[in-house]
């Protein structure tokens, strides 16, 4: 029955438990009334969270917030870190028949992922690769989801510049003075309630901005009783953009319900000016494969919400339809798409079960899916094993802004925002980061993706919305990061992530190998510190994500002239040198942290050595120092010198 969590002893987000069961089956025929979804700490053998006989979507998928935590874990709001649990689920029928009425118990055992550390003394958004770094743009947001750019904004003017969607009913404007002001508020007819993750997340999502006339397109769920259904909508504006002064419906589809996560999401205008949407198949696995359904699809559609007459499935002989509308379809839950404007080719990002899909979408495209990890394989470029929630992805590339001032060795690679497990505290080894990925010439994934951006605080961001704009990458952090006390709390921001070569004066040559044995030839660059995370992604472009090794050397200036103490924070091999001394050696096993001291001369440059091998898993790299006079910290840039 249980399908979620999908095998027993699997890791998974103590904040952030999905749990997903088969539909019921029932020898009578009676329909499926509710489910009872408990959990119980292993340990003591007593039940730690509940939710009872409930409906809805939730009867087949559930999460955290639709129940309660009691005994021992009462008032808490998820499961402490490496400890093991049971979940125990049974399905109730509409018979009546007290005797018959509940199924047997389900059960499958799961562990609770251990807590990751943050890097000491860094922010809480961290650029991973040396020259990239993260600045907060704008403020006072809440739940922002999704980011769109006036296409060819100028940043020399008091225009808008970028709209933002939130997801419980309003849309902001950014000026590109950096101003945010109200667009249009109150487009639910409804209050989204319940808790994160649960029946909290749904409302406002998609946006769109058309480039002929400057109209805002929205997707959203409306209640209609007695659901929620998606909608679009398109909003006019009679004052250069900065408020909607009308607003109409673009696209109604009533009796299409959709609820939490699984909802109508992403919206784009294509190099063929029409309008594409991005729709969740509301918890309903088999509406992806139904050509009758909206759900499970991705839409195409004229401005003017009409279906294009040469889309795949398109016959207005028989009346208009949701078949009219199909682009393609078998998806669970496409959050995320963008067009590369290089060759007009759309990529999508979906969420699946357990595992998670980066796929190329064309007119036709059947992705097969009917509830199983397995269908996310179908015509995937790449796969997230285990899931780390994608929801958005951006291209950098000459076409689009001139490239947001990044480099010219990062045009045309795919930028994806991989939000996590929902509400989760602090680093997760899954998530909360922006991923590189890099393309060849057949348009298949080339090695392992890098991380662009990663969060280091201890508080509950995430990334969510993410698009290129006139000066950088653009991206969201879904919560307030701090002195929070509900996800819902206004005070998220707006970052961007930007480029300027680094100083050659600074930092460490770097040279990344392929290989665990620091052999072969190495991706070489400089490196401003060692003080990396890199949570099982690659270190570095055409590198793999296990396996990989490291050497860095160059030098190093001291403060004072005292004995310092060096420490190198890692779970796999390393050794480091300072003058020709090896002052740590934890190259045999068993492996982990080492320290070592050594006297130095105030101001004094001496060689730097370290090299690293990682093993297997989330690899961790981080160098700190210390004397009498110098408090522990990572060993700064301005303190390294490459030779």
């Amino acid at each position: 029955m249980i399908q979620e969590p999908r095998r027993d002893g699997q890791l998974v987000s103590g904040a952030d438990v999905h749990m997903e069961t088969a539909p019921m089956q029932d020898a009578d025929g009676d329909a499926h009334r509710c489910t009872d979804w408990e959990i119980w700490d292993v340990a003591t053998e007593a039940r730690v969270w509940r939710t009872s006989c409930i409906g809805g979507a939730e009867k087949l998928h559930t999460h955290l917030g639709d129940g309660r935590f009691e005994g021992s874990l009462e008032g808490e709001r998820e499961f402490p870190p490496d400890a093991d649990y049971e979940l125990r689920v049974r399905h109730r029928d509409a018979s009546g028949d007290s005797a018959t009425e509940w199924s047997d118990w389900s059960v499958r055992e799961f562990t609770t992922l251990p807590a990751e550390d943050s890097v000491p003394g860094a922010p809480g958004w961290v650029a991973m690769q040396p020259g990239f770094k993260v600045q907060e743009v704008a403020s006072g947001f809440q739940l922002p989801v999704n980011i769109a750019f006036v296409p060819d904004a100028s940043l020399h003017a008091n225009d808008p510049l970028f709209y933002v969607t939130e997801l419980y009913g309003t849309i902001k404007v950014v000026s590109t003075s950096g101003e945010v002001s109200v667009f249009r508020e109150g487009l639910l007819n409804y209050t989204p309630s319940g808790y994160f993750p649960g029946t909290g997340e749904q409302g406002l999502s998609g946006v769109a901005v058309d480039p002929e006339t400057g109209d805002v397109f929205a997707s959203m769920l409306y209640d209609g009783g007695p659901d929620t259904y998606p909608m679009v909508v398109r909003m006019e504006s009679a004052d250069g953009g900065f408020t909607a002064a009308s607003m109409s419906v673009v696209l109604d589809m009533p009796g299409e319900a959709q609820g939490q996560s699984h909802f109508i999401s992403n919206l784009t205008i294509g190099p063929d000016d029409k309008l594409y949407v991005h729709m969740g198949d509301g918890f309903v696995p088999e509406m992806a494969l139904d050509l009758d359904s909206f759900r499970g699809k991705i839409l195409r559609l004229n401005l003017d919400g009409s279906p294009v007459d040469d889309n795949p499935f398109y016959d207005a002989s028989d009346g208009i339809s949701a078949r009219d509308y199909i682009w393609v379809y078998g998806v669970r839950n496409p959050f995320g798409g963008v067009w590369r404007a290089s060759d007009s080719e759309h990529f999508v990002v979906e969420n699946g079960p357990s595992v998670d899909r980066l796929t190329r979408a064309r007119a036709g495209d059947n992705f097969g899916y009917t509830g199983q990890d397995a269908d996310m394989e179908i015509g995937a470029l790449y796969n997230w094993r285990p899931s780390s929630g994608p929801v958005n992805i951006a291209f950098v590339e000459t076409e689009v802004f001139d490239g947001s001032g990044f480099p010219n060795d990062k045009f045309g690679h795919a930028f994806v925002s991989e939000s996590g497990p929902t509400w989760a505290s602090g680093p997760q080894a899954a998530g909360k980061r922006i991923s590189e990925f890099v393309f060849n010439d057949d348009n298949q994934v080339q090695g392992a993706p890098t991380a662009l951006v990663q969060y280091n605080g201890t508080g509950k961001a995430t990334v969510a919305a993410l698009a290129a704009g006139p000066d950088g990458l653009y991206f969201t952090s879904l919560y307030k990061d701090e002195d929070y006390g509900a996800p819902t709390d206004p005070g998220a921001s707006v970052y961007r992530v930007t480029y300027a070569a680094p100083p050659a004066d600074s930092g460490l040559l770097a040279q990344y190998f392929a290989t665990d044995d620091l052999t072969g030839e190495p991706f070489v660059r400089f490196d401003p510190k060692i003080a990396f995370n890199w949570f099982g992604l690659a270190p570095a472009p055409g590198l793999p994500e296990d396996g990989f090794s490291v050497r860095y050397s160059g030098e190093i200036r001291p403060e004072f002239s005292e004995t310092y103490t060096f420490s190198v924070d890692t779970g796999d091999r390393v050794r480091l040198w300072i003058d020709d001394v090896l002052v740590a050696d934890g190259w045999a096993s068993p492996f982990g942290p080492v320290s070592g001291s050594i006297d130095l001369e105030a101001n004094e440059r001496v060689p730097l050595l370290l090299e690293f091998a990682d093993n297997s898993g989330n690899a961790r790299l981080i160098l700190s120092w210390q004397s009498p006079s110098q408090p522990l910290e990572v060993v700064p840039s301005d303190r390294l010198a490459p030779l």
